[in-house]
């Protein structure tokens, strides 16, 4: 019973909810599908006054909780009215408080910088090509442009990525920065049609990461670097190797920019 109960305050008063049984079959049917890796989305409707909120944050702590279950996942709430986040407040307080005590990291993002930092931690070369990605899907949101679940549909998939990136650097040996030059290379167009493989690239970095350590915060160290880099790339045509390097130091020197 401690699902599918409820305690929160409202207008000063705790009050308890019992969630319904249109409610108890969402909830089964949406951990069914995520914890089925043959599908990647689902819809429920609901209409309004059936209790659409509790709804969402019983999936989403049920899914946080059972780790085993659902591969230690990751819940994207999106919010985009004020209103609702309102209404939502008080039981997100408490049901945050609850899961932080059961060892659940849980972190807030009150815009769109905010959600894009937590997306790209851990790698911060891997920043700024899920970054504009995220920032682009959010403001096709803000824009009406897309739909709300297209959107999460969109950011689950970036998370995805995450997760695999992730994993790759792991297994890859390489430092951070280095990695996010294969990770956002590996399926250059250019790179491929030199036949230039994006992992050789990243361990020739390593390399001049060990020689240039400080050209994050040194332009002339910068400047060598940038010199180094064209070296490894002289099979791609004049325009091609100036973005390449281009890109690979937006890579490199991102976490000195932020």
């Amino acid at each position: 019973m401690q699902h599918w109960i409820l305690f929160y305050v409202q207008d000063g008063e705790t009050r308890k909810s019992v969630l319904r049984q249109h409610q108890r079959r969402a909830i089964d049917a949406i951990l069914a599908r995520c914890a089925d890796s043959g599908k990647t989305r689902g819809l429920v409707w609901h209409t309004q006054g059936s209790g659409k909120t509790f709804t969402l944050l019983t999936v989403a702590r049920q899914i946080l909780e059972d780790k085993a279950r659902f591969n230690n996942a990751i819940v994207l709430l999106v919010v985009d009215r004020t209103e609702l986040e309102g209404q939502l407040k008080g039981w997100v307080e408490r049901l945050l408080g609850e899961m932080q005590t059961q060892d659940i990291v849980v972190k807030r993002a009150s815009n769109k910088a905010e959600l894009q930092a937590l997306l790209d931690a851990d790698f911060r070369g891997l920043i700024i090509s899920l970054k504009e990605r995220a920032e682009r899907i959010l403001k096709d949101l803000e824009d009406r442009k897309t739909t709300g679940l297209a959107a999460m549909d969109q950011l689950a998939a970036l998370a995805a990525e995450k997760e695999a990136a992730m994993k790759a650097a792991r297994d890859s040996g390489l430092s951070a920065r280095a990695f996010s030059v294969f990770w956002v290379l590996r399926e250059d167009a250019a790179m491929k049609a030199a036949d230039l493989d994006a992992m050789a690239l990243a361990k020739d970095i390593e390399e001049l990461l060990g020689r240039f350590p400080n050209a994050q915060v040194n332009h002339d160290e910068q400047r060598r670097l940038r010199a180094a880099l064209y070296k490894p790339l002289l099979g791609l045509p004049l325009e091609e190797r100036a973005r390449v390097v281009d890109l690979v130091l937006k890579l490199l020197l991102a976490e000195a920019d932020e």
